[in-house]
């Protein structure tokens, strides 16, 4: 499990995949200059499915720790993979063509 902290002072609990599909996604919108509504599927104090909505730019940090906790691994696989889909469309140079991507990249061909 991992405990994430959002650079607006909230804290969560979710699986380890869920996790790395978060960081990956709020990179890939961090490097476009977008920004994005992020409803994360999180481990709650009662029973049931719980979720935190994130808003997400360019300008947000967040951060991850492994935890271990008496509660299950929780997974969703559904929202991984779709989250992986919308980093990889990110990431499409057809969409935001290369130069958007590495705007703020140095060019050291010079």
């Amino acid at each position: 499990m991992q405990r994430m902290h959002f650079c607006s002072g909230m804290t969560f609990v979710t699986g380890d995949e869920i996790s790395s599909a978060v960081l990956r996604y709020v990179q890939a919108v961090a490097i476009t200059r977008g920004s994005e509504v992020l409803v994360v599927p999180v481990v709650g104090a009662a029973a049931g499915p719980r979720a935190v909505s994130l808003l997400v730019n360019h300008a947000s940090q967040i951060s991850s720790e492994s935890i271990d906790l008496e509660h299950g691994e929780l997974h969703d696989g559904e929202f991984v993979a779709r989250l992986n889909d919308l980093t990889a469309e990110l990431m499409m140079p057809a969409i935001y063509g290369a130069s958007d991507l590495f705007a703020d990249v140095p060019d050291h061909e010079s």
